[in-house]
């Protein structure tokens, strides 16, 4: 994914950041069967390097608005499924991402599953 490059070129992401997005994206698109794109996917993948280079910081996002993140889980199917994909990044990372950077994953997969947004 072109992002990454950017992303370690300017100095957002550090070697040992980029090259676990590029094993999480490799097993995304490949064990979970998720077409990735610089389109459909960037979102989520600058989002996933942003928040891993945060925990080198010790820092974390602040929360999504409550009524925000309740319309996420209305749509069962795809939010279990971004649960489960989020674990999946967990035990990649080695990890617990806590539920406020959770909480914008859910989003960003919800991009990927549905990027029309009609769900």
């Amino acid at each position: 994914m072109d992002r990454f490059n950017v992303l370690r070129s300017g100095g957002v992401i550090d070697r040992d950041t980029y090259e676990q997005l590029i094993r999480i994206l490799d097993k995304l698109e490949i064990h979970r069967d998720l077409p990735i794109s610089d389109e459909n996917g960037s979102g989520l993948m600058v989002y996933l390097g942003l928040m891993l280079m945060r925990f080198k910081r010790n820092e974390v996002s602040a929360p999504m608005a409550s009524e925000l993140f309740e319309e996420f889980k209305v749509h069962k199917s795809y939010y279990s499924i971004a649960l489960e994909v989020i674990e999946e990044i967990e035990a990649m990372i080695d990890l617990h991402i806590p539920e406020s950077e959770r909480q914008y994953l859910v989003a960003n997969i919800f991009t990927i599953l549905d990027p029309d947004g009609k769900k």
